[in-house]
């Protein structure tokens, strides 16, 4: 484009497609596809090298006012006026609908054209873009020239909750997945309008190599397809090397279905599903994965706080990958992986009686992969023969799973859980400092111990003068611990949470540093559970969100956040080394320099900002930790690399990817060549120099009732 002298390249950031389906729960569009505008923006720039602007306005097809109101912002400014905007936004919508009612027309010829005839039918399930022959292989020339009748995915009506004319039910009265993303609902609607039609209806899934959401997707068609005892044909187009294998495989599943009889409509075999947790199931111990050595230990304390026994399992280990790996598809994020042995790995060991557990896991309801764990587990314990116990999602999100039984008062909770996540990142930060500096080994872990320990009753009985007390006690005890006089160079960490935080699934990367005489410095975990009091302000500034009655809590909480971040700051200034949080607001400040703030899968937009804040501290080289495929890292950390480090030219960035082949030895060369660089550079400053004074700005942050603390 930027060769043929257009003025302007428009690539709009698309966060929602239309939600076409009644009872799904979201219509989200996968982060690679929505956020692809500020990956290009760094890495290109058109705008800088070719002095063509790139307009990326966010956009959501699931509100038409919203999406009006965006499109008149845009033309706007190009002098088009309201006018002609509004008439052009209505035929606009006319002009779509006609379109797409004109496949299904199509389809539904070819559809009473099969049932009539016996014909075979392939319905061929993908994403928009595997329309174009380039990617798909030529995949429907292909069955075509077999004079096999294709359709796509995006032709099948909705099921009913009845049926419809051709006895179609509800494809999602059954799912056992959370239907997050927009266009694979469409695949769950067609594999299920598949699997209820008879043999000569057969769907074929076009799958490109790495797409996240089909971690997830494929495996819940393969489901599907087999309550109506069909196959699942899936096409890797990615991994095609020669058409000849994929001809092979299409020519084999014809010839197949030509020879068989035929066969009539079937009653789909039913799916096997995991207790809901009800009221006598209020006593049951919920058992969790292990999070963090950092987090954990004060989980069970803030859910007995809430009413409920809360275990924390053992810590991850390689059974735990080998269990994760059989009971999960390989294309998974590796944390998932790893949770899902941990939790297999319970099960299996007969410590627990069934009728005496729960399984929870997190959830936060988003773009990101994540959202999805709880599926991934519920399918993992079902196919492991623990599909009697319960699983329950711990989120403030409504309607992820259905758990009458499971309630906490989020907003009720949110000063005991904001207060002792701060007391958790008070101690864990006065830990790195001070372990790395220790004349004696194991002082600082053996007061981190004590105090983890201490604070759990005054957590669970809302002590909050107790709390405040421990907190000022811990700090006089790691100022007393001895250490060496020296000045020691910092390296930053970031990147997604469980391999941020987890020393299994970073292989104890902070120790390694440590070790090696290197400050590690890992941001507070706070933030990502507060990030929401500014996701949901921007996404009512970029018009993808109505704004709401609740909205109006906001202010108690901010007075709220100002209070305690101010009073637990300012007992943490006692701490030799201090350095001062950043309030959320400043951090969102400094991500927004870099990349759209409407970036909230995964960590969202806090990457950049905790870059950022490292580099006003003079931390110049940080670690980017991600699980090897993350989707969501692809895009708001290695992808807006370029622009981060135009904005700090100092920074050096080395990204590490984790997954259950990841070598050590790889893992730690790459280490290597970034400690010796980071102590070539670093300076010969006092001790005392370490700390950093820097202010935090004021804290002005709102909340929505249903988007209070996670």
């Amino acid at each position: 484009l930027a060769e043929q002298k257009v003025d302007r390249i428009f690539y709009p950031i698309v966060m929602y497609e239309r939600n076409e389906f009644k009872d799904t729960l979201n219509s989200f569009n996968c982060p690679i596809v929505s956020s692809y505008p500020d990956v290009i923006e760094s890495a290109i720039n058109p705008e800088k090298k070719f002095n063509i602007p790139l307009d990326k306005p966010v956009i959501t097809f699931n509100n038409k006012n919203l999406c009006k109101k965006t499109c008149t912002e845009y033309l706007e400014q190009f002098g088009i006026n309201k006018k002609t905007i509004n008439k052009a936004f209505a035929i606009a919508l006319i002009s779509q609908k006609e379109y797409k009612e004109s496949i299904k027309i199509k389809a539904k010829k070819l559809i009473a054209k099969a049932i009539k005839n016996n014909s075979i039918l392939i319905i061929l399930a993908g994403r928009p873009y595997h329309i174009d022959p380039l990617i798909n292989h030529k995949t429907p020339e292909i069955l075509a020239d077999f004079g096999i009748d294709t359709i796509t995915e995006d032709a099948i009506e909705p099921g009913s909750p009845e049926h419809d004319e051709y006895g179609h039910t509800n494809a999602f009265k059954d799912i056992q997945v959370i239907t997050q993303w927009s266009y694979p609902n469409r695949l769950y609607n067609a594999a299920h309008f598949v699997a209820w039609h008879s043999d000569n209806f057969q769907l074929i899934h076009i799958n490109s190599f790495g797409c996240g959401p089909d971690a997830i997707v494929a495996d819940e068609i393969k489901e599907i397809l087999k309550t109506g005892a069909k196959n699942h044909t899936l096409i890797k187009v990615d991994e095609i090397s020669s058409l000849g294998s994929v001809k092979l495989r299409l020519r084999s599943m014809i010839e197949s279905l030509k020879n068989q009889k035929k066969k009539e409509k079937r009653k789909l075999l039913p799916r096997q599903t995991i207790p809901c947790f009800e009221k006598k199931d209020k006593n049951r111990t919920i058992l969790a994965p292990f999070f963090a050595e950092d987090y954990s230990p004060y989980l069970p304390a803030i859910f007995a706080n809430a009413g409920y026994r809360f275990k924390i399992l053992p810590k991850p280990d390689k059974a735990s990958v080998e269990l994760g790996l059989r009971y999960s598809n390989h294309d998974i994020c590796y944390p998932a992986t790893v949770v899902i042995g941990d939790i297999i790995k319970a099960l299996k060991s007969k410590k627990y009686k069934n009728d005496d557990i729960a399984i929870g896991i997190t959830q936060t309801g988003g773009q990101c992969r994540a959202t999805s764990y709880l599926s991934l587990i519920r399918k993992a314990m079902i196919a492991s023969g623990f599909g009697d116990v319960p699983i329950i999602s711990v989120t403030t999100a409504k309607g992820l799973v259905n758990q009458p039984r499971f309630e906490i008062d989020w907003l009720k909770m949110t000063k005991i859980l904001f207060i002792s996540t701060m007391f958790a990142d008070c101690i864990a930060k006065m830990y790195y400092t001070t372990v790395v500096r220790e004349k004696i080994n194991g002082q600082s872990n053996k007061i981190r111990n004590h105090y983890m320990n201490a604070v759990s009753l005054p957590i669970e009985t809302s002590n909050y003068p107790k709390i405040f007390k421990l907190l000022n006690n811990a700090i006089s005890d790691f100022n007393n611990i001895k250490v060496n006089d020296i000045d020691l160079p910092k390296m930053g960490i970031v990147g997604e949470i469980y391999a941020k935080y987890n020393y299994f699934g970073n292989q104890h990367l902070a120790d390694w540093l440590i070790e090696h005489e290197v400050e590690p410095v890992i941001p507070p975990i706070v933030d990502y559970f507060i990030q929401d009091l500014v996701n949901y302000k921007e996404n009512i500034k970029s018009k993808i969100r109505e704004k709401k009655i609740s909205d109006l809590i906001g202010y108690p909480i901010e007075l709220f956040i100002n209070k305690y971040h101010k009073k637990i700051d300012t007992i943490f200034s006692k701490f030799r080394y201090y350095t001062p949080f950043y309030d959320i607001t400043t951090v969102a400040q400094k991500a927004g320099k870099i990349l759209t703030m409407t970036n909230q899968f995964g960590e969202g937009w806090l990457v950049a900002g905790e870059i950022s804040c490292f580099a006003d501290q003079g931390i110049n080289y940080v670690l980017s930790l991600q699980p090897f495929g993350c989707i969501a890292n692809h895009i708001i950390s290695k992808g807006v690399e370029t622009k981060i480090k135009s904005i700090y030219p100092d920074m050096n960035l080395l990204f590490l990817d984790f997954d259950a082949g990841t070598s050590e030895v790889n893992i730690h060369n790459r280490l290597h060549f970034m400690v010796e660089n980071v102590k070539s550079t670093h300076g010969t400053s006092t001790l005392a120099s370490c700390a950093n004074p820097i202010p935090p700005s004021s804290a002005v942050i709102h909340a929505g009732l249903n988007e209070s603390l996670s």
